[in-house]
């Protein structure tokens, strides 16, 4: 509610009352409404193109006798609006409904079932064009009459730099759920117009991180429309948005994301068809950058299993399923299995789609993770130099594919002892990845944390603890206590603060980020935090 000064000031913005009459009628009707700000906009908008002689007179007069739609509107809406004026309110919101074109009423219809925030124009004419079989150029009349109908009668309010983007307050959203009864099915036929829209402007971006702005709207409606996943267009709207979290490090929404996605086409399409092992295939890269290895080993294991009965050895989706296992056998410290798995792959991929081909690329590069890790990094080098230069061919410098490979290539380079090296390729990577990721994106923070590794080992202990403290604030905030990212920069926060003769500062890390480690059975944990396992239970026994 405004004060009755403010009430009155926006009930005749738009038309000033004339007469000491019509001025003692515009405030009488402010106080009709409530002062309920969204009323008055409303009103004064209705107002402005009254051709009555006492439009505010006759508008009073007007709200004094409800219609039977009006009561029924107020009394679902109680709860929304100011005790005593439900009535006057709920007939002027129905009022100003009602007046609008069959395009205003249509968009009111949309916003309805989307989110209570802007809404794109692109997306209005893209619904639009879907619902009606429309060519783009009477698509888009028919959203811009639509914005300029609700609009002018204050029904929504323009947003976004452009002015183009219309948000529908949510008392308006819920009246015309309740008064829409002229087409019956109208309003659903622009829900599954809007599903298929989403679906098709959520794909087109969802595995590029560097793409934020429209398509962040995109992604609030789209988290409306599949609250219920009752079809398959949503559900296929669904898994888009899990790529998109997930690509942009929202891993908790993401898995909430993936793991419906998969009951759901478990219950529709089976457990073997390959859209629900390609959901589950999803869901267990998500439980993968969570940290739980056993959640995602199990899952690749069925997918890979089925995939290798029904489509054969060297199929494409198959590969990257064996790849996908290998990575897991990897994180939990199974080498061999690992490396079997990627030659495997690599030389089947060499063979099918030649030495540049992006997948093929993938599998060298995953190669290389396992060689290096098992000491042999002339190998590992020389394939992500290999896969660098590709890269930046293929994508560019700032891609994250290619930023992926920059930083492992820095990898082998510290562990070459090219310290030096990896440091140039360590901070160029770090300041790509902050300025086109965002701060606090998984890969940024992993940046950080790799930064601060050769700061160490360059013996440049206080910088590193800053960088650490920062990265490990960060990641205990995003990926949470016991992500594996989060406890390596615990540890060498621990250690570096131990280093500097800071063992108070030490034991407070310890404690309140590593010790729970020592609780947990070493076969649940992956390869590098049952070494920081080790570790905590070596300088717990040192230091008694």
């Amino acid at each position: 509610m405004l004060a009755p000064e403010e009430a009155y000031q926006l009930l005749t913005s738009r038309r000033p009352p004339v007469g000491t009459g019509e001025q003692e009628q515009a405030r009488l009707l402010a106080e009709d409404l409530g002062r309920h700000a969204l009323a008055l906009d409303v009103t004064a908008s209705a107002l402005q193109n009254s051709v009555a002689a006492k439009p505010f007179a006759g508008f009073r007069a007007k709200l004094a006798k409800p219609d039977k739609d009006a009561l029924k509107l107020a009394e679902a809406l109680s709860d929304a609006l100011p005790n005593g004026h439900e009535k006057s309110i709920a007939q002027t919101m129905l009022r100003s409904i009602q007046s609008l074109g069959p395009e205003g009423m249509d968009f009111l219809r949309l916003a309805s079932v989307l989110a209570v925030a802007p809404i794109p124009a692109s997306l209005v004419t893209a619904v639009f064009k879907n619902a009606d079989k429309l060519n783009d150029e009477d698509a888009e009349l028919r959203a811009s009459l639509a914005l300029k109908q609700v609009t002018a009668a204050s029904l929504a309010e323009r947003a976004g730099e452009k002015q183009d983007s219309p948000v529908v307050h949510t008392l308006v959203s819920r009246t015309v759920r309740f008064q829409d009864k002229s087409k019956p099915g109208r309003t659903e036929a622009l829900r599954e117009a809007a599903v298929k829209a989403l679906w098709a402007a959520i794909a087109k971006v969802a595995e590029d991180p560097r793409i934020r702005g429209e398509s962040e709207l995109f992604a609030t409606h789209a988290r409306q429309l599949v609250t219920n996943t009752a079809t398959l267009n949503e559900a296929n709207l669904l898994g888009w948005l899990g790529i998109y979290d997930n690509v942009r490090g929202s891993y908790t929404s993401a898995r909430a994301l993936r793991q419906r996605d998969l009951e759901f086409r478990i219950q529709a399409q089976g457990e073997e068809h390959p859209d629900t092992l390609t959901a589950r295939s999803n869901l267990a890269l998500t439980l993968k950058a969570q940290g739980d290895l056993a959640g995602a080993r199990q899952h690749e294991e069925q997918v890979l299993a089925a995939r290798r009965q029904m489509q054969g050895e060297e199929h494409p989706h198959t590969l990257t399923a064996r790849l996908n296992l290998a990575e897991t056998l990897w994180a939990q410290g199974d080498l061999a299995s690992a490396r079997q798995h990627q030659e495997q792959v690599l030389a089947a991929r060499r063979r099918l789609l030649g030495e540049e081909h992006p997948d093929t690329l993938t599998a060298r590069s995953n190669l290389a993770v396992t060689l290096h890790t098992q000491g042999d990094l002339a190998g590992a080098r020389l394939l992500r130099e290999q896969v660098l230069v590709a890269w930046r061919r293929l994508l560019g410098e700032e891609h994250p594919h290619t930023l992926t490979a920059r930083s492992n290539l820095a990898a082998t380079l510290y562990a070459q002892g090219d310290l030096a090296g990896a440091q140039q390729q360590q901070e160029e990577t770090l300041a790509v990845r902050r300025r086109v990721l965002g701060p606090e994106h998984p890969d940024t923070l992993l940046s950080m944390s790799h930064v601060a590794a050769t700061l160490i080992a360059q013996k440049e202990l206080a910088s590193a603890r800053k960088l650490l403290q920062e990265t490990l604030a960060m990641q205990r905030r995003t990926l949470g206590s016991s992500h594996r990212d989060t406890t390596r920069s615990a540890r060498n926060l621990a250690q570096t603060l131990l280093n500097l003769g800071e063992s108070a500062a030490a034991r407070e890390i310890l404690d309140g980020d590593l010790r729970w480690l020592l609780d947990r059975d070493p076969t649940t944990l992956g390869a590098e935090q049952r070494n920081d396992r080790e570790w905590v239970a070596g300088v717990v026994k040192e230091s008694g």
